[in-house]
Order: structure tokens, then sequence, then C-alpha cells
């Protein structure tokens, strides 16, 4: 043991329980609940959410809002041996090589994008960051698919447009009210 911590969902981290807990995603989860939807299928939304797009397909879903506004806002968070670690789009074009500038948002919402990159440090250790590397083997079906779940959550619409059904369009790409996760993020 070199008396380094293990990097892993700590109280910094974007997958900590009260980042969770404090999250735009699970305010979310009351706004559909006054809306009608059930407190099954609201909660439920929420977790299969952070299962799919917290480390899993979170570059799909911000590449998919990125080709519908411009490359520059996709930030990528790499690992030092090119795995990525996370994803998330940047309100405003970032500029290359340059420090993060801005809002930013993932699936848990909107905040400052060097908070996110804080978080993904936080729970990954070191990470490079990347701006415009756009992943491409998005599926054009797909890639629609999750700019309509985007633009279901709040903190995408600017970039993303409108889709006022929200769990329809994560009916779409896999969410089924009532059933249980799967065991882990992307799996």
């Amino acid at each position: 043991m070199n008396g380094n911590p293990t990097p892993g969902p700590d109280a910094g981290s974007f997958l900590s329980m009260s980042n969770i807990a404090g999250s735009d995603l699970v305010r979310l989860s009351f706004d559909l609940r006054e809306a009608g939807i059930s407190v099954e299928t609201a909660t439920g939304l929420v977790g299969w959410a952070i299962s799919e797009f917290a480390m899993g397909r979170c570059a799909y879903l911000a590449a998919a809002v990125c080709k519908a506004s411009s490359r520059e806002h996709f930030v990528s968070f790499v690992h030092p041996d090119g795995r990525m670690a996370h994803a998330a789009v940047a309100m405003s074009p970032q500029i290359k090589d340059s420090p993060l500038a801005g809002n930013g948002a993932d699936i848990l919402g909107r905040r400052p994008l060097r908070t996110i990159e804080s978080e993904v440090r936080a729970l990954c250790g070191p990470v490079r960051i990347i701006v415009g590397c756009l992943p491409d083997d998005l599926d054009p079906l797909e890639e629609k698919a999750l700019l309509d779940f985007a633009g279901g959550l709040p903190w995408f619409r600017g970039l993303a447009g409108r889709n006022d059904d929200l769990v329809a369009s994560a009916e779409a790409l896999g969410f089924r009210p009532g059933q249980p996760l799967k065991d882990g993020p992307g799996s």
C-alpha cells in the first residue's frame, strides 16, 4: 500500500449519495410526481438514468446533445490509458487545451464544469480533459432517441430542444417502469 487513497464514490465524487440526493435529476423526480407520474415510475426513472448514463453511456448522451449544437460543447474526461471516465456537455463552447469555463451538465444536472471535473477526479483519479472529440460509433436511431431523452431533462433543453414526454423517451432507450435495475452502470 503506497498511502494514496483509492479513488471511489466518496463525498467529493459525482456518484456520492449527497451529490445524487441534491442533484437536478432527483429534483426532477419530484416535479414528475407533481405532474401525475407515479412515485414508482419517477423513482425508477432516476435510478435507471443514473445506471445508464452516469458512467456507462454518458459519452453517447453528451454526443447526441453536442451533435445538435456543436462539438465544442463535448467535454470528455479520459483515464491516462485512454479509457473514457466520463463525459459532459458544456453549456457554452470550450476552447481546446484551455481550462474549463462556465457551466456543464451530465445526467445528474447542471453545475460548473470545474465542479464536474473535480467530482470525476475524486471518483476516478487522474484524468485528461479532451474537448470536441465525439464518439464516432453512435447509431443514428440511438442518437435521435438520446436527443429526445435529453430534451426531457430541463438542464439540456437549451441545446437539445424540448421534449415533454420524458418517460416515453426513456422507454425508447430501454427504461421499463417497475423493472429492477441492471447490475451496474451501462451494463
